[in-house]
């Protein structure tokens, strides 16, 4: 063979082993979310990716299980205010929720993107009337160190009122 056949049979083969390395990669992810506390105006958000399976079942669940609200019964938003605006909960992979959802003071947000190109990101709300899945989520982020004990303690605080 010549050097420019084994050239194009070698790139050919580096684009195809690449190919596949990339779909075996995506099939053997493990199902995760991403949970970000919005407290900070002015410096990065404590953030924590959470991937077992237990932990992940509790929150679908919860979710799952949350009394749906119409958009007029929600309480006026607080996005504009300074501090704590609310706990977001991103769909990195494989989870059965929305793939964002907001929870503040027991308030719940979700928004999943449009599966078809030419339908609109549908929202749904609703109310953790336990107010379990806000704290669940702060402690879980505190044993895993993504927080600090006094983040904690004002988070919980927070979602609290």
């Amino acid at each position: 063979m010549t050097k420019l056949r084994l050239f194009c049979l070698g790139g050919f083969m580096l684009v195809l082993g690449a190919a596949a390395t990339g779909i075996a990669g995506a099939q053997s992810a493990k199902p995760s979310v991403t949970v970000e506390f919005q407290m900070y105006s002015g410096r990065r958000n404590p953030v924590v990716v959470i991937t077992d399976p237990s932990i992940l079942a509790k929150l679908q669940s919860s979710l799952a299980t949350s009394r749906k609200l119409a958009r007029n019964s929600l309480a006026p938003s607080r996005e504009y205010e300074m501090g704590y605006t609310g706990t977001v909960i991103k769909n990195d992979n494989g989870v059965n929720i929305a793939d964002e959802t907001l929870v503040h003071r027991r308030q719940i947000v979700t928004r999943s993107r449009a599966r078809v190109a030419t339908a609109a990101p549908s929202e749904g709300y609703a109310e953790d009337a336990s107010g379990d899945i806000e704290s669940a989520l702060i402690e879980y982020a505190a044993a895993a160190g993504a927080i600090s004990a006094n983040e904690r303690a004002y988070l919980l605080q927070q979602a609290a009122k």
